[in-house]
């Protein structure tokens, strides 16, 4: 299902806690801008998002914004997701940055394909560390 900005005020994602609507609504602009993106639903309610962000022409981030506690289904059609936009970006070089204690983020990067590359101290904006997760083909 094609992603909207307004998606991100649903889905509320917890690593956005310390953000105002506004300033989530800001950020799902952004994406909705970058165009490659989608939204998950289940049982017509919307449970999760996912897109990419083109840097340059070699190299595009991914994103995923879920709330706590997601079913395996819905995993599941969140990284069908993932690998489908991941298959048709043209970009020589994908990564993508996560919370370096969210495991089941770090699940999702590698069923997405990339591979752990670096820590980041320090770079959530909660000073947590963010892994990056990468792959080059």
């Amino acid at each position: 299902m094609p992603f909207i900005a307004e998606d991100v005020l649903v889905v509320r994602p917890e690593s956005w806690r310390q953000l105002e609507p506004y300033e989530q609504l800001q950020l799902g602009r952004r994406y909705e801008a970058a165009g490659r993106a989608f939204t998950v639903r289940a049982n017509d309610m919307i449970v999760a998002c996912g897109g990419a962000i083109e840097l340059h022409p070699r190299h595009a981030t991914l994103w995923a914004l879920y709330g706590a506690g997601l079913g395996r289904a819905t995993w599941a059609r969140l990284l069908k997701g993932a690998r489908h936009l991941i298959s048709t970006l043209p970009h020589r070089r994908i990564d993508a940055y996560v919370d370096a204690t969210d495991e089941a983020a770090m699940e999702w990067a590698a069923a997405c394909g990339l591979t752990f590359e670096v820590v980041l101290r320090e770079a959530h904006p909660d000073g947590g560390d963010m892994l990056v997760y990468r792959r080059i083909i």
